[in-house]
């Protein structure tokens, strides 16, 4: 009976790989997603493919949920944008929703130039996200003119 292992020269070739992939920088629990405005709701705003004010004259409040799980929770969010058109007038605020106390905390809002609009928000302008309100159901309230819209929404760690 012959006890010797044989040498696989893959073997070799799997720990030479590991060693490579170790030195591959990896961003620590770095994150993001895409948010369709389609997934938002409101009133005297029409969803479809974009939300449009639809109040002629006056304006539309549309409320967009934003995702919060293991792999990007809301508090650990740093880096919010929300894409569209401003024909007349748009604000935004990050905002949060307390469901036993019914309470509900927004940042400052924010009004992007005229025309296609790429709105940022970042660090204070995040505060009722953060630790505080981890438990919170995190969204953002977009109010728009007649013919304003709101494409989607980005948010990152």
């Amino acid at each position: 009976m012959n006890n010797k292992k044989s040498k696989s020269p893959w073997w070799g070739l799997a720990l030479g790989a590991a060693a490579v992939l170790s030195l591959v920088p990896v961003a620590a629990n770095a994150a993001d997603a895409r948010i369709h405005a389609a997934v938002c709701d409101g009133s005297n705003v029409s969803v479809g493919t974009y939300v449009m004010g639809a109040a002629f004259g006056g304006t539309g409040t549309a409320i967009c949920p934003i995702p919060s799980n293991t792999a990007l929770h809301h508090q650990t969010v740093d880096t919010l944008n929300l894409h569209g058109y401003n024909a007349g007038s748009v604000g935004a605020r990050a905002c949060a929703s307390n469901w036993s106390t019914y309470q509900i905390a927004c940042g400052v809002t924010k009004s992007p130039a005229s025309g296609n609009y790429a709105l940022s928000f970042f660090g204070n302008d995040l505060v009722h996200w953060g630790s505080s309100k981890a438990h919170w159901f995190p969204y953002v309230a977009v109010n728009l003119s007649f013919a304003s819209r709101l494409h989607g929404l980005y948010i990152a760690q």
